[in-house]
């Protein structure tokens, strides 16, 4: 019993051991961070985290070189090359109007988010890191939908495909650790108000909002799934203006704004999608009318021997050689059209205006109109069987 027990411990380990090689294939043997490396290719994506899912954030060429400082599962962790910036929310920074271009954080655990041309501010979502309160931060001059961009701080990271890279040389580990340590750039000291800096706190009301926020979003996402026709989002859509509508929402209020734009496009959707539905049943209920008025219609008539239909010739007004293949009438005995008739082939040469008000009998077939409730008789044979009445309008 002992040995089965080792050789089953032997076997999960080795099983584990394998499972583990499996994850992060693409690290092994990977120079010690970290090093210099240089780009080997054209329009290499920057991205903002370790793989495709994550937004690209800039591009790089060859000769260009990075400072690589980590690996995860083939990607390599840099520090954000000269161009690169990052996005800070604008209500937690204080400006010097002596010089625009500093900013002082004025609060902990302000997020920095790798910053890209291609994504909204608002829609940046790779935190970088969380700059505490004093930290100052350099402003590149531009402010956006609340936020301020600014030179990437200390510790914020891009990454790029570690096969696009070559090693160079090591970089010293004390000598980067030395100049991490050192400001990114130069601070002047910044002259401020006389009165003392008020340190503005996030408002609670805002945070509780953006709690109620994400719950909202997974409710949209749940009528979503639902077939379009048993989708709704009325009660959503209540929540999310009162969200908008609040004066101290924030992120929250401008993230509710863009779902309410959102949930109007899926309603108009649900709208026209019920709208052809109830078309569709509409048209089903007509054709089956007609297709019952027909077969009503073709059940009066009588055996009539040889032909297919006998009746009256009549002109018709509303076929005529003017709007298409010429047709006629056919009436009963009571002097109603019960049909039409179209002739076919060579009969189409004959001079029925010979046998207009006659009584004849017509050999062809006959077809249904889907949009004529008369039946069409298609005939390639016509015999007078009575002479010319006076003909009854």
């Amino acid at each position: 019993m002992h040995s089965h027990a080792i050789l089953l411990i032997i076997t999960v380990v080795v099983l584990l051991q394998g499972a583990s090689l499996a994850e992060e294939p693409a690290d092994v043997n990977l120079p010690a961070v970290p090093y210099i490396a240089e780009i080997k290719g054209l329009n290499i994506n920057l991205r903002s985290g370790p793989g495709m899912n994550y937004y690209r954030c800039g591009k790089l060429n060859k000769p260009d070189r990075v400072t690589v400082i980590g690996h995860k599962s083939g990607w390599s962790s840099i520090v954000p090359p000269p161009g690169s910036f990052s996005w800070i929310s604008k209500q937690y920074v204080k400006t010097d109007p002596n010089n625009p271009a500093l900013g002082v954080v004025t609060a902990d655990e302000v997020r920095v988010w790798a910053g890209s041309e291609y994504v909204e501010p608002m829609h940046s979502s790779s935190l970088q890191t969380k700059l505490n309160i004093g930290r100052t931060v350099k402003l590149m001059g531009e402010e956006k939908s609340g936020y301020y961009k600014i030179v990437p701080p200390k510790g914020a990271l891009l990454w790029v495909s570690t096969q696009y890279t070559k090693y160079l040389n090591p970089l010293d580990e004390a000598e980067y650790k030395t100049a991490e340590q050192q400001p990114v750039f130069e601070v002047p000291e910044i002259v401020t108000e006389p009165e003392p800096m008020v340190v503005p706190t996030k408002p609670q009301p805002e945070s509780k909002m953006l709690k109620e926020y994400y719950e909202l979003d997974k409710q949209i996402e749940a009528e979503r799934a639902k077939p379009i026709t048993e989708q709704d989002y009325s009660s959503i859509k209540k929540a999310l203006t009162r969200i908008v509508n609040h004066p101290d929402s924030g992120k929250a209020g401008r993230y509710a704004k863009f779902q309410f734009e959102r949930i109007g496009r899926f309603e108009a959707a649900r709208h026209a999608s019920q709208k052809i539905q109830e078309q569709d049943r509409q048209l089903a209920q007509l054709r089956q009318q007609i297709k019952q008025a027909c077969q009503a219609r073709l059940a009066q008539v009588q055996d009539l021997g040889r032909f297919t239909a006998v009746g009256w010739l009549r002109p018709s007004h509303i076929y005529s050689i003017q709007t298409g293949p010429r047709r006629f009438l056919l009436l009963n005995e009571e002097k109603k059209a019960f049909c039409y008739a179209q002739p076919a082939g060579e009969i189409e040469a004959v001079d029925f205006n010979l046998l207009m008000g006659s009584k004849v009998g017509l050999v062809g077939r006959i077809e249904t109109n889907t949009r004529s409730s008369v039946p069409l008789v298609i005939f390639d044979q016509i015999e007078q069987l009575a002479a010319s009445e006076k003909q009854v309008d």
